[in-house]
């Protein structure tokens, strides 16, 4: 995605759940006695696409601390690995902290009500007319 102010901060591609928004956010891993730092690319309330060079490369399950830009104690969730790229990896949320669902769906909203939707499947029926 492009780096500009103008861009698009959120999007809802079909076979998808839930609507993803750009997440600007610190998540901490943790695994075992390690900590590893990674930077919180998108988000929904289904799961999160991570990005970090110092991630765990052979675990499916995840303990993962969401730092949420409310001012309270960070997210602890439990997500699992659902695929690897280069520099990141997409997580699904297995379990939340009590009240998590609620913080989460919060931000979500929040960044869906700031910026404008983007639909790609009512792009796509638009250039196909």
């Amino acid at each position: 995605m492009s780096t500009s102010p103008e861009r698009d901060t959120r999007h809802f591609d079909e076979g998808r759940r839930f609507p993803r928004v750009e997440a600007e956010m610190m998540a901490v891993i943790h695994d075992h006695e390690t900590r590893h730092f990674c930077h919180v690319r998108d988000l929904s309330e289904g799961g999160m696409r991570l990005m970090g060079k110092d991630v765990p490369g052979d675990v499916t399950y995840l303990d993962v601390d969401l730092h949420l830009p409310d001012n309270l104690a960070p997210l602890r969730v439990v997500a699992r690995r659902v695929h690897r790229r280069t520099g990141g990896f997409g997580m699904r949320f297995v379990k939340l902290a009590p009240g998590g669902r609620t913080r989460l769906g919060r931000y979500v909203r929040d960044r869906l009500q700031r910026y404008p939707v983007r639909d790609r499947r009512l792009e796509l029926e638009q250039k196909l007319v």
